[in-house]
């Protein structure tokens, strides 16, 4: 258990750091060098020999030195087809932040969070201090996965598809659109991937397509270079950045060169990196 942290930095220059133990209720103050106290208040945390919240150790509430407050309501992201009597009570498995609101001088914004059975975040909703949502953003990936449950039974796990290795973490589109989740998009990539070299699974960010609404004035079905910022990237045989290629219409002439500009790099030896030569 850390107490104190002491930082030195020259003769004169010292920092303190100091951690205060509550032993009434479960939180935390840390004092910061300049004398500023956050507060950090935690679910009871596991004693031995007890049996406590599955949720123990958790921060539900950070008091920051100016007033404002972080509120956090956690749930449980609990795995498929799991076994045993305290899956998702005692032992909580994933836990993850399902909902943030911060409160300053009594008025507060909210952030939502929905996750899938990978742990991968698809959607994050905002609300302003009003309390009106504006943004939402979500995430597509290329092995989707049904959406996050504190139940383990097999009906939360019927549309669950785990992705070999790790290639199910690969991300094929965001999208931000303003308000909630049916508003405008006003922003949008897709993503494409390479295979390792000797291997049969797409690891290896290959492509990347960022919407500009300079170039089209609505989110297109399909972005290419002629609504799109597009940068490619190549690799050489040990799977390491070669090139960077950035591609994308030049506005001005109305056209669509094969390249704006490109980026080569250079490498003292496999895997090491050296340093860029165009």
């Amino acid at each position: 258990m850390i107490r104190s942290h002491l930082a030195e930095y020259s003769e004169s220059i010292v920092e303190s750091t100091n951690y205060l133990y509550d032993q009434l209720e479960p939180k935390t103050t840390v004092v910061a060098p300049d004398g500023q106290s956050t507060v950090y208040r935690y679910y009871e945390p596991a004693r031995a020999g007890t049996i406590t919240s599955g949720k123990a150790g958790l921060v539900y509430e950070i008091v920051n030195p100016d007033g404002s407050t972080i509120a956090r309501s956690w749930e449980a992201n609990v795995p498929c087809k799991s076994q045993g009597p305290n899956v998702g009570v005692l032992a909580y498995p994933n836990p993850y932040v399902s909902e943030e609101t911060t409160t300053v001088s009594g008025k507060s914004s909210k952030r939502y969070f929905t996750l899938n059975k990978n742990g991968d975040t698809t959607e994050m909703g905002e609300e302003d201090f009003g309390g009106a949502r504006v943004r939402t953003t979500t995430s597509e990936f290329w092995y989707p996965a049904s959406t996050a449950a504190s139940d383990p039974s097999n009906a939360s796990c019927s549309s669950y598809t785990f992705g070999t290795g790790q290639a199910w973490r690969l991300v094929s589109q965001t999208s931000v659109r303003a308000g909630g989740s049916s508003g405008t998009v006003v922003r949008r990539s897709n993503y494409g991937y390479a295979f390792l070299n000797g291997g049969s699974l797409p690891r290896l960010l290959q492509e990347e397509r960022h919407w500009d609404n300079t170039r089209a004035a609505s989110v297109p079905a399909v972005l290419d270079t002629t609504n799109s910022s597009v940068t490619t990237y190549t690799y050489n045989a040990f799977n390491v950045l070669e090139s960077r290629k950035d591609a994308g219409q030049d506005a001005a002439a109305g056209q669509v060169p094969a390249s704006r500009t490109e980026t080569r790099y250079a490498y003292r030896g496999p895997g090491f990196f050296g340093h860029k030569v165009g």
